[in-house]
Protein backbone atom coordinates (compact mmCIF):
# COMPACT_ATOMS: atom_id res chain seq x y z
CA UNK A 1 0.00 0.00 0.00
CA UNK A 2 1.31 3.40 -1.30
CA UNK A 3 0.67 6.89 0.80
CA UNK A 4 -1.51 8.12 -2.09
CA UNK A 5 -3.75 5.00 -2.04
CA UNK A 6 -5.54 6.20 0.69
CA UNK A 7 -9.12 5.36 0.00
CA UNK A 8 -8.29 1.92 -0.66
CA UNK A 9 -5.99 1.91 2.48
CA UNK A 10 -8.89 2.65 4.39
CA UNK A 11 -11.34 0.22 2.93
CA UNK A 12 -8.64 -2.22 3.70
CA UNK A 13 -7.71 -1.50 7.58
CA UNK A 14 -11.26 -0.82 7.91
CA UNK A 15 -12.27 -4.29 6.66
CA UNK A 16 -9.53 -6.04 8.53
CA UNK A 17 -10.75 -4.48 12.05
CA UNK A 18 -14.54 -5.00 11.42
CA UNK A 19 -13.70 -8.89 10.55
CA UNK A 20 -10.72 -9.11 14.31
CA UNK A 21 -12.34 -6.59 16.54
CA UNK A 22 -16.12 -6.09 14.76
CA UNK A 23 -19.72 -6.71 15.76
CA UNK A 24 -20.29 -10.72 14.06
CA UNK A 25 -18.80 -12.26 16.80
CA UNK A 26 -19.89 -9.70 19.69
CA UNK A 27 -23.83 -9.74 18.97
CA UNK A 28 -24.25 -13.62 19.37
CA UNK A 29 -22.24 -13.68 22.61
CA UNK A 30 -23.46 -10.93 23.82
CA UNK A 31 -27.39 -12.05 23.02
CA UNK A 32 -26.21 -15.31 25.47
CA UNK A 33 -25.23 -13.19 28.09
CA UNK A 34 -27.78 -10.86 28.41
CA UNK A 35 -30.90 -13.02 27.57
CA UNK A 36 -32.56 -12.46 30.81
CA UNK A 37 -31.39 -8.82 31.62
CA UNK A 38 -33.91 -5.87 31.40
CA UNK A 39 -33.52 -3.20 29.35
CA UNK A 40 -31.93 -0.69 31.16
CA UNK A 41 -28.61 -3.37 32.55
CA UNK A 42 -28.66 -4.67 28.85
CA UNK A 43 -28.08 -0.75 27.71
CA UNK A 44 -25.35 -0.47 30.82
CA UNK A 45 -23.77 -3.85 29.78
CA UNK A 46 -23.22 -2.79 26.49
CA UNK A 47 -22.17 0.74 26.99
CA UNK A 48 -19.65 -0.31 29.76
CA UNK A 49 -18.04 -3.19 27.54
CA UNK A 50 -17.97 -0.90 24.25
CA UNK A 51 -15.89 1.99 26.57
CA UNK A 52 -13.68 -0.87 27.85
CA UNK A 53 -12.58 -1.98 24.30
CA UNK A 54 -12.36 1.14 23.07
CA UNK A 55 -10.13 2.14 25.64
CA UNK A 56 -8.31 -1.15 25.22
CA UNK A 57 -7.70 -0.58 21.87
CA UNK A 58 -6.24 2.56 21.76
CA UNK A 59 -3.68 2.04 25.02
CA UNK A 60 -2.67 -1.01 22.57
CA UNK A 61 -2.16 1.17 19.69
CA UNK A 62 0.25 3.48 22.02
CA UNK A 63 2.05 1.06 24.03
CA UNK A 64 2.39 -1.62 21.22
CA UNK A 65 3.76 0.66 18.79
CA UNK A 66 6.56 2.74 21.33
CA UNK A 67 7.50 -1.21 21.85
CA UNK A 68 7.88 -2.25 18.14
CA UNK A 69 9.83 0.98 18.02
CA UNK A 70 12.02 -0.05 20.52
CA UNK A 71 12.53 -3.62 19.56
CA UNK A 72 13.45 -2.13 15.93
CA UNK A 73 10.82 -4.84 14.07
CA UNK A 74 10.91 -3.94 10.74
CA UNK A 75 7.48 -3.46 8.67
CA UNK A 76 8.00 -6.37 6.84
CA UNK A 77 8.17 -8.69 9.62
CA UNK A 78 4.85 -7.36 10.63
CA UNK A 79 3.25 -7.95 7.60
CA UNK A 80 4.46 -11.53 7.69
CA UNK A 81 3.32 -12.24 11.39
CA UNK A 82 0.00 -10.50 10.84
CA UNK A 83 -0.89 -12.01 7.79
CA UNK A 84 -0.04 -15.41 9.49
CA UNK A 85 -2.29 -14.91 12.53
CA UNK A 86 -4.90 -13.52 10.51
CA UNK A 87 -5.04 -16.01 7.65
CA UNK A 88 -4.92 -18.43 11.07
CA UNK A 89 -8.00 -17.12 12.40
CA UNK A 90 -10.01 -16.92 8.84
CA UNK A 91 -9.27 -20.76 8.69
CA UNK A 92 -10.36 -21.35 12.45
CA UNK A 93 -13.58 -19.60 11.32
CA UNK A 94 -13.81 -21.85 8.12
CA UNK A 95 -13.12 -24.77 9.85
CA UNK A 96 -15.69 -24.77 13.11
CA UNK A 97 -18.71 -23.40 10.75
CA UNK A 98 -21.67 -25.35 11.95
CA UNK A 99 -25.45 -24.00 11.90
CA UNK A 100 -26.47 -24.55 15.44
CA UNK A 101 -29.33 -22.89 16.71
CA UNK A 102 -29.93 -20.01 18.52
CA UNK A 103 -27.79 -19.76 21.83
CA UNK A 104 -29.89 -20.45 25.16
CA UNK A 105 -28.78 -17.83 28.18
CA UNK A 106 -25.58 -19.17 29.95
CA UNK A 107 -26.10 -20.04 33.64
CA UNK A 108 -22.42 -19.75 34.60
CA UNK A 109 -22.93 -15.66 33.43
CA UNK A 110 -26.21 -14.86 35.34
CA UNK A 111 -24.76 -13.94 38.70
CA UNK A 112 -21.96 -12.25 37.66
CA UNK A 113 -21.53 -8.64 37.96
CA UNK A 114 -22.41 -6.31 34.87
CA UNK A 115 -19.15 -4.77 35.67
CA UNK A 116 -17.19 -8.10 35.55
CA UNK A 117 -18.66 -9.33 32.59
CA UNK A 118 -18.42 -6.18 30.37
CA UNK A 119 -14.49 -6.57 31.69
CA UNK A 120 -14.37 -10.33 30.50
CA UNK A 121 -15.81 -11.91 28.33
CA UNK A 122 -16.86 -9.20 26.50
CA UNK A 123 -14.43 -6.59 26.17
CA UNK A 124 -11.71 -9.57 26.49
CA UNK A 125 -11.78 -11.67 24.40
CA UNK A 126 -14.75 -11.06 22.56
CA UNK A 127 -14.12 -7.74 21.20
CA UNK A 128 -10.10 -7.64 21.72
CA UNK A 129 -9.27 -10.66 20.87
CA UNK A 130 -5.45 -11.89 20.01
CA UNK A 131 -6.15 -11.41 16.35
CA UNK A 132 -7.42 -7.78 16.45
CA UNK A 133 -4.18 -7.26 18.75
CA UNK A 134 -2.52 -8.21 15.57
CA UNK A 135 -4.28 -6.32 13.14
CA UNK A 136 -3.79 -3.10 15.57
CA UNK A 137 -0.04 -3.75 15.81
CA UNK A 138 -0.12 -4.30 11.75
CA UNK A 139 -1.55 -1.33 11.11
CA UNK A 140 0.22 0.93 13.62
CA UNK A 141 3.52 -0.18 11.85
CA UNK A 142 2.82 0.90 8.83
CA UNK A 143 1.53 4.47 10.31
CA UNK A 144 4.55 5.02 11.63
CA UNK A 145 5.99 8.73 10.74
CA UNK A 146 2.59 9.06 9.15
CA UNK A 147 0.37 11.35 11.96
CA UNK A 148 -2.45 11.21 9.36
CA UNK A 149 -3.02 7.70 9.38
CA UNK A 150 -2.24 7.28 12.48
CA UNK A 151 -5.36 9.17 13.60
CA UNK A 152 -7.50 7.64 11.04
CA UNK A 153 -6.51 4.39 13.03
CA UNK A 154 -7.57 5.46 15.67
CA UNK A 155 -10.91 7.15 14.30
CA UNK A 156 -11.71 3.41 12.77
CA UNK A 157 -11.00 1.99 16.20
CA UNK A 158 -13.33 3.99 17.53
CA UNK A 159 -15.49 3.38 14.87
CA UNK A 160 -15.74 -0.60 15.23
CA UNK A 161 -16.52 -0.16 18.95
CA UNK A 162 -19.04 1.97 18.16
CA UNK A 163 -20.57 -0.68 16.03
CA UNK A 164 -20.30 -3.39 18.23
CA UNK A 165 -22.18 -0.99 21.08
CA UNK A 166 -25.03 -0.60 18.44
CA UNK A 167 -24.72 -4.38 17.67
CA UNK A 168 -25.01 -5.25 20.86
CA UNK A 169 -28.06 -2.86 21.73
CA UNK A 170 -30.18 -4.57 18.57
CA UNK A 171 -28.19 -8.30 19.49
CA UNK A 172 -32.24 -9.42 20.42
CA UNK A 173 -33.20 -8.47 16.97
CA UNK A 174 -30.88 -9.22 15.20
CA UNK A 175 -30.84 -13.11 16.32
CA UNK A 176 -34.32 -13.13 16.46
CA UNK A 177 -34.87 -11.98 12.99
CA UNK A 178 -31.15 -12.90 11.32
CA UNK A 179 -30.48 -16.01 13.24
CA UNK A 180 -26.92 -17.93 14.56
CA UNK A 181 -26.79 -19.90 10.88
CA UNK A 182 -26.82 -16.56 9.18
CA UNK A 183 -24.27 -14.64 10.63
CA UNK A 184 -22.24 -17.73 10.79
CA UNK A 185 -22.41 -17.99 6.95
CA UNK A 186 -21.64 -14.02 7.00
CA UNK A 187 -18.92 -14.64 9.05
CA UNK A 188 -17.71 -17.98 7.03
CA UNK A 189 -17.76 -15.99 4.00
CA UNK A 190 -15.91 -12.72 5.62
CA UNK A 191 -13.62 -15.20 6.52
CA UNK A 192 -12.76 -16.46 3.53
CA UNK A 193 -11.84 -12.35 2.38
CA UNK A 194 -9.76 -12.39 5.38
CA UNK A 195 -8.10 -15.19 4.20
CA UNK A 196 -7.45 -13.09 0.99
CA UNK A 197 -6.16 -10.11 2.40
CA UNK A 198 -3.63 -12.34 4.83
CA UNK A 199 -2.01 -13.64 1.81
CA UNK A 200 -1.89 -10.24 0.27
CA UNK A 201 -0.07 -9.01 3.58
CA UNK A 202 2.46 -11.61 3.46
CA UNK A 203 2.83 -10.91 -0.39
CA UNK A 204 3.47 -7.93 -0.02
CA UNK A 205 6.37 -8.26 2.47
CA UNK A 206 7.56 -10.82 0.06
CA UNK A 207 7.91 -8.59 -2.39
CA UNK A 208 9.51 -5.41 -0.08
CA UNK A 209 11.78 -8.24 0.60
CA UNK A 210 12.75 -8.90 -3.19
CA UNK A 211 11.99 -12.64 -2.33
CA UNK A 212 9.32 -12.31 -5.17
CA UNK A 213 8.64 -10.02 -8.02
CA UNK A 214 7.11 -7.09 -7.98
CA UNK A 215 3.99 -7.08 -10.64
Amino acid sequence: MKENENLPQITYIFTIFFLTLGPMKTIPVFYKIALNLEQKDRFRLALKSSLIAALLSVLIALIGLNILDTWKVSLDAILIVGGIFLFVQAFEIVSHFSGSSTPQASPIQENKPLRLLAISPLAVPVIITPYGVVAILLFMSIARNNLSLEITIFGLLLLIMALNFIGMLLATNIMRWVGVATLQIIGWILAILQAGLAVDSILKAFKNLGLITKS
